[in-house]
């Protein structure tokens, strides 16, 4: 054997298949970094050690960012939610979330089938990603978070872990996106009242409306820096 060279024992079809998930999470990372360049950013870097089960809550800019809240979670598992329509109309990204724990929806029907699903995951330990806006961002401006969210993290009792995406990446450009992953937030729920329902999505979505604030204010000051430094270059 050559050096540098080393063999695999495979005992089982269960083990092929952890293997087999571990590598493509192995180049979709590679993937991500190549193609979008992103800086994740820990609030609290201890979401990664623990072994509780989040439900992950963040704004979407484009349809391929939605791998980004499962790469700042490489070192846990997680799966996402993602839109059957999207899937459908990228074959790069069909391809590259294929055997990645991602659970397609269909936007339009009311189906709750991914209620179920992710409630038995997330209380197996593993992490559920969720886009509540529904959609990709269409302005500068977050849109309204729906309410399925809290009903999943309240079902599955776990926490909810709130991220932001500071901007749409552009596809091989190295000023990539920052990713802000927040600190793990316990529901404030009084009993399952609709209003009350309805409170505690509007607090989620103040949360992660001020990370992305934060973000964008400071990539706001970062390009108004490196516009002075360009004009006095050429001065």
């Amino acid at each position: 054997m050559k050096k540098g060279e080393y063999l695999i024992n495979v005992n089982s079809d269960k083990e092929v298949k952890k293997m087999t998930v571990k590598t493509k999470y192995a180049l979709a990372q590679k993937y991500v970094s190549l193609y979008m360049h992103p800086k994740f950013v820990f609030e609290d870097e201890s979401v990664l050690k623990n072994g509780e089960a989040y439900v992950v809550v963040c704004n979407h800019m484009r349809a391929g960012d939605g791998i980004l809240p499962r790469i700042a979670l490489i070192e846990k598992r997680a799966c996402s939610l993602m839109a059957k329509d999207i899937l459908e109309k990228h074959s790069v990204l069909r391809l590259l979330v294929k055997g990645l724990d991602c659970i397609p929806i269909d936007r339009k029907a009311a189906a709750t089938d991914w209620l179920r699903q992710c409630t038995a995951l997330l209380k197996n330990g593993t992490s559920v990603v969720i886009f509540p806006e529904g959609t990709t961002l269409k302005t500068k401006e977050i849109e309204h978070f729906k309410s399925g969210f809290v009903f999943l993290a309240a079902a599955a009792k776990v926490k909810i872990l709130p991220m932001a995406i500071s901007k749409p990446y552009r596809p091989f450009k190295k000023d990539g996106p920052t990713v802000l992953v927040g600190k793990p937030q316990e529901l404030e729920l009084n009993g399952f009242r609709e209003s009350e329902i309805q409170k505690e999505c509007d607090r989620f979505e103040k949360i992660v409306t001020d990370m992305y604030l934060s973000l964008k204010n400071e990539n706001n000051i970062k390009e108004e820096n490196h516009e002075f430094t360009r004009l006095q270059q050429a001065e």
